[in-house]
C-alpha cells in the first residue's frame, strides 16, 4: 500500500475501470483485495470515500459470472443502511 494519499486516492478511482479489462477469473481475489483495503483505509477518509464512490462499478464489473467477495458486498450493505 502507497503511503502517498493521492495515489492511494487515484488506485481507488480507477480500481473498477482495471477490474472491466483485466482477466477477472484470474485476478478476481486480487481485486477483491485490494479494493477491500482501500475501503478500509486506516489513514485517509478521501480514500475510503472514492471507493465507496465507486462500488458499484466496481461490482458491475464482475457481472460476467465471477462470484463478488461478501466483504465487498456486506461492507456496502452496512455502510447504506447505516446512513
Amino acid at each position: 500500500m502507497d503511503k502517498e494519499e493521492r495515489v492511494r486516492k487515484t488506485c481507488a478511482d480507477q480500481v473498477a475501470e482495471i477490474a472491466k479489462v483485466s482477466s477477472v477469473d484470474k485476478q478476481a481475489e486480487s481485486l477483491f483485495a485490494v479494493y477491500y483495503r482501500f475501503l478500509k483505509d486506516p489513514t485517509s477518509k478521501l480514500v475510503r470515500g472514492t471507493a465507496f464512490q465507486n462500488i458499484g462499478p466496481f461490482i458491475g464489473a464482475f457481472k460476467k459470472g465471477s462470484q463478488i467477495d461478501s466483504k465487498i458486498v456486506d461492507f456496502y450493505v452496512n455502510t447504506t443502511e447505516a446512513s
